[in-house]
C-alpha cells in the first residue's frame, strides 16, 4: 500500500479506535478537513486545538508521529512549533517589562556589550517587530555547528544593517536570537528555564526547549518531500534548537492551554496583550500589519492575529479571534505543509463569515492583470523581482543566483490573489523543463548547480495550467 494511503488509513481507523470501547465515533466534519488536506499535502501527521468560548472543542492527532516506527499522532505528542514559538519569547519580554529589568523603547546596546555603533538606534521594539534592519539569517552560520550566545553575538555584530531601524519590516530570526540573549541577560537565567517557570509551568504546558541529542517521550519525526519521496529532516547542531526565534516543542494539549490563557490574565494582562497585538508604526508613519511575533489582520470587521512557523521537517500554524473567542493551533511533521490552510478551513467552518480566508484560484486572465514577483530564499520572499511581460500572457525575470537549494513561489504583492506554487508532491524544478502550477500549491525547489544569471519564465499562454520554466543565460553572475 503506498504509505500516505496508509497515513489517511491509519489516520481514520486511530479517530474510530480511539473512542470508548462501547462507543465508536466516526470522523465528524473536522476531522474531514484535517484528513483531506493530509492526503493532498502529503503530510505525515497533524495534531490540533480548537478553543471557542473557552471550550475545548477538538485536541487530536492524526496518522503519524514516526512513519517509521508508525507510531500514530496523538493530542500528546511533541510537534517542533518553529517561528510560531517567538510569541513565548515576545510575551517573556512583556513579563521582563513588567519587571524593570527591559524597556521597549530603550536601546538594545544597554543589554548587550560590545555592540556595534551602527546598533545605537535598535531599540527592543525593533527586534520584536522585525524593524531593526537585521537580515533574516546570518549567512555564516553553520548549522552544523554549536555556537554560545557569544559567538552568536559576535557573528551578529558583524552583519551589515539592510535598513535603518524603524524604516522597514525584515523579518528576522536574528532578531529574536538576540531577544533571547537579552532576556538571559537581564534575567540572569537561560530565557527557556525563565519561559518554564514564569509561562509553562503556571499553565501545566508541558512544552520544552530541547536539542537533537535530547531523549523526549511521543516526539514527532520531522519530514521533508520531494518528487515523491519522504526523508527525515536535515540534522542541526543541539544548540540551534536552543535559540529563541521558535526553538519550542509543543503538544496541542499544550496549545490547548496556551490558547486559554490568551483570553485570561493568567500570563498577560490585558492591556500588555494589546501591546502585542498592536500593527508597527514604521518610522514614515505607515502602519504594518504586524505587532510583536503576530501578524494583524482585519477581515470582514474581524480582528484576526496569526503566525506561522516551518523549521527542520515541521509547518505550524496558530491563528487567534479575540472577539470571537475562537483559537485554533495547527501542527504538521512535514516541511512546506499548509498548516494555514488547515487552520483557515478549520475557522470556515465555525464561523462562516470567515469562509472569506479560504484560498481561490484566480483566472488566468485574472493573473494577466496582477502585478506578479519571483518570492523565495534567493530575495527573502521579498517583492524585489518582479515578472515582466514579454508577449501576451508570457512573462520573465532575471535573477542572479548563487549555488545551492533555492524555495520560491510566484507571488502577488501581498499574496491577496496569486501565490503560485508547485503540485504537492510535485516540487523539484528542473533546468529548461515545464513546471504546471497550482495557486497555493507547495513551494518550489530549485537546485543551482552552477552560480549565473537565470530566466524564470511564467507561461499563461493557451487552455493549459499556467507552467513556469527555468533556464540559465550565463555560467557565472553578470555584473
Amino acid at each position: 500500500m503506498n504509505i500516505f494511503k496508509l497515513v489517511i488509513a491509519t489516520a481514520s481507523l486511530l479517530i474510530i479506535s480511539t473512542a470508548s470501547a462501547t462507543q465508536k465515533i466516526k470522523p465528524d466534519a473536522i476531522d474531514k478537513i484535517v484528513l483531506a488536506e493530509m492526503q493532498r499535502q502529503f503530510s505525515p501527521g497533524v495534531a490540533i486545538s480548537i478553543v471557542k468560548n473557552g471550550r475545548v472543542i477538538k485536541a487530536q492527532g492524526y496518522g503519524f508521529a514516526n512513519v517509521e516506527h508508525q507510531a500514530p499522532a496523538t493530542a500528546h505528542t511533541f510537534f517542533q512549533l518553529a517561528s510560531v514559538g517567538k510569541q513565548f519569547t515576545a510575551t517573556l519580554v512583556m513579563l521582563l517589562v513588567r519587571d524593570g529589568k527591559l524597556k521597549l523603547d530603550e536601546s538594545v546596546t544597554t543589554y548587550l556589550s560590545n555592540t556595534p555603533t551602527s546598533w545605537q538606534a535598535i531599540t527592543v521594539r525593533h527586534l520584536l517587530n522585525h524593524t531593526a534592519g537585521l537580515d533574516t539569517v546570518d549567512p555564516k552560520i553553520d548549522l552544523q555547528k554549536d555556537y554560545s550566545e557569544q559567538q552568536l553575538l559576535n557573528s551578529a555584530f558583524k552583519m551589515p544593517l539592510l535598513s535603518a531601524p524603524g524604516e522597514k519590516f525584515l523579518y528576522s530570526n536574528t532578531g529574536y536570537q538576540l531577544l533571547g540573549i537579552i532576556c538571559s541577560t537581564v534575567g540572569n537565567k537561560f530565557w527557556g528555564d525563565q519561559l518554564r517557570e514564569r509561562v509553562f509551568l503556571p499553565l501545566s504546558m508541558r512544552s520544552l526547549i530541547i536539542g537533537e541529542r535530547d531523549l523526549v517521550i511521543h516526539r514527532a519525526a520531522g519530514y521533508d518531500r520531494y518528487d515523491g519521496v519522504l526523508s527525515n529532516q536535515a540534522w542541526v547542531a543541539p544548540s540551534q534548537n536552543k535559540t529563541a526565534d521558535g526553538s519550542i516543542y509543543v503538544t496541542a494539549a499544550d496549545m490547548v492551554r496556551w490558547s486559554k490563557a490568551l483570553e485570561s490574565e493568567t500570563v498577560l494582562t490585558k492591556a500588555e496583550q494589546e501591546i502585542m497585538w498592536t500593527p508597527t508604526t514604521l518610522s514614515n508613519g505607515q502602519n504594518f500589519d504586524y505587532g510583536f511575533a503576530w501578524w494583524v489582520e482585519n477581515i470582514s470587521g474581524q480582528r484576526i492575529l496569526r503566525h506561522a512557523g516551518g523549521w527542520q521537517g515541521f509547518s505550524t500554524q496558530l491563528i487567534h479571534l479575540p472577539e470571537d473567542r475562537l483559537t485554533i493551533s495547527v501542527l504538521m511533521n512535514r516541511s512546506s505543509g499548509q498548516a494555514k490552510v488547515i487552520a483557515d478551513r478549520l475557522a470556515a467552518h465555525l464561523i462562516p463569515n470567515l469562509r472569506v480566508l479560504l484560498p481561490t484560484s484566480p483566472s488566468k486572465a485574472q493573473l494577466a492583470q496582477t502585478s506578479l514577483f519571483i518570492r523565495g530564499s534567493m530575495n527573502e520572499w521579498g517583492t524585489t523581482v518582479p515578472l515582466v511581460k514579454i508577449a501576451p500572457k508570457l512573462y520573465q525575470a532575471k535573477m542572479v543566483l548563487q549555488s545551492g537549494i533555492q524555495q520560491f513561489k510566484i507571488g502577488g504583492a501581498e499574496w491577496n490573489l496569486a501565490d503560485l506554487g508547485a503540485r504537492f508532491d510535485d516540487g523539484r524544478v528542473k533546468l529548461g523543463k515545464e513546471k504546471i502550477l497550482d495557486n497555493h500549491g507547495e513551494n518550489l525547489v530549485f537546485e543551482v548547480q552552477k552560480p549565473g544569471d537565470y530566466i524564470i519564465e511564467l507561461d499563461l499562454r493557451g487552455n493549459s495550467p499556467p507552467r513556469l520554466k527555468i533556464n540559465m543565460v550565463h555560467d557565472s553572475p553578470s555584473t
